[in-house]
């Protein structure tokens, strides 16, 4: 996320040896589906008082059996027509067994570029980033909510910083949203902990929207086209 949004985040002290050690003991056991490769998920990026911020889009593929995710985000605030702040980044995920095997990000906040890699070893996920290096549990999920099996973690990694934080999530319940003009079934999530975010997914998976506070605004992440979301994967 842009670091003007979740400033909270991005000047934590790292707890790498305590956060290792808990990833460590992480299991998550979801199954999710596996999108088609060549498909897209396009969300718009809203902010309560200041309206559309840009698009993050999604876009899978499968390389040697593995899925990856490649992400584009583009977030500018303007003020009497000119650009006051400029967030973009691009992002891959490769993925295996439900595992994240291996991440690069390129991060352009503000003025400010940061770039983080990860790789699956022998002995954990070895994360790099502007902080340092540090080792998280295989299987750690990255803050990315694509995959519904993110609400089963309590260890994520920051897609920004590389950061590893500890969260908590908890199922609200059923909630019917209305987007585009229709009712859409979904199951809403609450995250709590080093990250607090809302987070919604429809009945087949798809996640759908998302919701965080900065500063007592609203900013929200919602897939365009999500009555079609569900056609993107296999079943």
């Amino acid at each position: 996320m842009p670091g003007w949004l979740s400033r909270n985040i991005g000047s934590m002290v790292p707890r790498a040896a305590a956060l290792a050690a808990l990833a460590l003991l992480a299991v998550v056991d979801r199954v999710d589906a596996s999108p088609n490769p060549g498909s897209t998920m396009t969300y718009r990026v809203d902010h309560e008082e200041h309206g559309l911020l840009g698009m993050h889009r999604l876009t899978f593929s499968r390389t040697e059996g593995n899925l990856v995710v490649e992400v584009a985000s583009e977030i500018t605030v303007e003020f009497f027509s000119m650009t006051v702040f400029r967030y973009a980044a691009k992002r891959r995920e490769v993925w295996r067994d439900g595992r994240m095997i291996a991440y690069e990000s390129d991060t352009h906040d503000d003025g400010t570029d940061v770039r983080v890699t990860a790789k699956a070893a022998e002995d954990g996920l070895i994360i790099a980033g502007p902080s340092g290096r540090r080792l998280a549990a295989l299987g750690v999920f990255p803050t990315h909510p694509w995959k519904q099996s993110i609400v089963d973690a309590e260890v994520l990694m920051h897609t920004t910083t590389g950061e590893l934080l500890e969260v908590a999530v908890t199922e609200v319940g059923p909630e019917t949203l209305i987007l585009e003009g229709r009712p859409i079934q979904t199951t809403k999530y609450r995250m709590s902990g080093d990250h607090e975010r809302e987070i919604w997914f429809n009945d087949k998976g798809d996640w759908v929207l998302l919701r965080f506070f900065e500063y007592g605004d609203a900013v929200t992440y919602t897939l365009m086209d999500p009555h079609s979301a569900s056609d993107l994967a296999e079943r």
